[in-house]
């Protein structure tokens, strides 16, 4: 990956700089409000500079969680949390200004350990290329993909996986997700059987393109789009184009009484069993990180973050004070080791972790 320099001699890219830094800080403080964000979609709707300069300062600081674990950055987050616990009252935009002067500072150290190329990615565009550490998918049908016929696929924990369809429509799997794919001269069916998985749709207004999970089926002709399967729940959120979701028929229940409805692009569907559909805007790019081989949080309970990270590796973290279940988390980790994410814990929070060696399980434990 080649490195790309940031420009800040001139005083207007400094100034954009700044004020997208400031923004990025406002809108993940905990007292960030509806008029703060109405400010903002002013902000950066001013010009596309705004736009893009806001964009490549949220992707160079998530890229930089890569190297979190480097001994040079761990130290300067000690440092940092350090001097936030001898001063903890301050203004959100003089913390700014200093995230600014650290994504600097630390860009210059990534640029020594390794190469850094911020992403000019638009925001209003889904990235729908390969994830670079996807592995070969492992077809487990007895035949190649074909035109009319069925095969499996799945990936194992950790595991990313690109399937190319003979009908230029594809699949990304998630870890630990096994999918069944069935076509026919009339219909596209897809079954995910576990796990998750974004399908972007080749248009074919003859046959239309469903996905089942779990007794809730989607259909869409040519669009982007992700499900997730749970023990309990299904989750679909909509990237680009237009989905229907409807409650699969069950002997002995009206059809009338089945669920449906409509998503439009940055919509998410939850869909728990017994219950009604709920639907609510989504981030698009928070919710497709694991593409990117990371998992973003925002303001959650560590419980949750541990969940989530459990999905991506053999071995599982366990939380062993009860105290820490509730610890809010915001941040970006990488799937690709379970070190980088404790070193991160440890780095951010009063927390120290331990490897039971018995149950193969990393314990995270409040530090004394």
């Amino acid at each position: 990956m080649g490195t790309q320099e940031l420009d800040m001699a001139g005083p207007t890219e400094t100034s954009v700089m700044d004020q997208a830094a400031m923004w990025f800080v406002k809108l993940r403080a905990e007292g960030s409000s509806k008029s703060d964000r109405a400010e903002f979609a002013k902000w950066i709707d001013t010009s596309p500079e705004h736009r893009d300069t806001y964009q490549a300062y949220a992707d160079c600081w998530d890229e930089m969680q890569d190297y979190a674990s480097d001994n040079a950055i761990m130290d300067m987050r000690r440092d940092a949390l350090e001097s936030g616990q001898q001063k903890p009252m301050f203004e959100w935009h003089r913390f700014a200004a200093m995230a600014a002067s650290l994504l600097v500072l630390i860009v210059s150290g990534v640029l020594v350990f390794g190469s850094f190329s911020p992403p000019q990615a638009n925001v209003d565009q889904p990235v729908i290329a390969t994830a670079p550490q996807a592995a070969a998918p492992k077809q487990i049908a007895s035949a190649p993909p074909a035109e009319h016929g069925q095969s499996v696929y799945q990936t194992g924990v950790g595991q990313r996986s690109t399937i190319n369809l003979p009908d230029g429509s594809a699949l990304e799997l998630n870890t630990d997700s096994l999918v069944q794919v069935n076509y026919s001269a009339e219909r596209r069916e897809l079954v995910l059987l576990r796990g998750e998985a974004m399908f972007r749709v080749a248009k074919d207004k003859t046959r239309p393109f469903t996905v089942e999970a779990n007794g809730k089926k989607v259909t869409a002709l040519g669009t982007i789009f992700t499900v997730r399967r749970d023990t309990r729940e299904v989750k679909v959120t909509l990237l680009e184009g237009v989905v229907t979701v409807d409650e699969v028929a069950v002997p002995d229940r009206p059809k009338a009484t089945l669920a449906t409805a409509t998503l439009r692009p940055g919509q998410q569907l939850l869909a728990l069993t017994g219950q009604p559909f709920a639907i609510g805007a989504v981030n698009t790019e928070i919710a497709t990180s694991w593409r990117r081989g990371r998992l973003v949080f925002d303001n959650q309970p560590l419980s949750q973050v541990v969940a989530e990270v459990n999905r991506y590796f053999n071995q599982n973290v366990v939380i062993g004070d009860a105290e820490l279940r509730e610890l809010r988390v915001s941040g970006t980790y990488s799937t690709g080791s379970i070190k980088n994410f404790t070193d991160a814990m440890e780095a951010s929070f009063p927390i120290k972790h331990r490897v039971d060696a018995k149950s193969n399980r990393v314990v995270l434990e409040i530090a004394q």
